[in-house]
């Protein structure tokens, strides 16, 4: 073998480990840009779930309102006067107690 003929081989060798490493250079940032991709989509859709959280939550505070409302001895009262003819007692009621003997000892 001649000089320039070691010397063109040499230069193929180079190339091939351009190539390789042009190859591995790309397939790292087209992972680095799909992963990015994919942190986006993830982020936007836990922004959306926080959003729907949100509401479902504000939903609830509404209905735990209105219950409190609905309950109310202001309300019921009346109601119970003039649609069931219900009276008030002149007195509060008297609690009775019940005494088993067989749970004393």
């Amino acid at each position: 073998m001649s000089e320039p003929e070691i010397h063109i081989e040499k230069k193929r060798v180079n190339r091939w480990k351009l190539f390789g490493l042009l190859l591995l250079s790309s397939t790292l940032m087209l992972l680095y840009v799909s992963n990015v991709l994919y942190v986006d989509a993830q982020l936007e859709e836990m922004q959306s779930m926080k959003k729907i959280y949100k509401s479902v939550k504000n939903g609830n505070e509404l209905l735990k309102t209105e219950i409190i409302k609905l309950e109310s001895a202001d309300r019921i009262i009346p109601y119970a006067e003039k649609e069931l003819g219900m009276l008030k007692p002149d007195r509060p009621p008297r609690v009775l107690q019940f005494n088993d003997s067989n749970t004393q000892e």
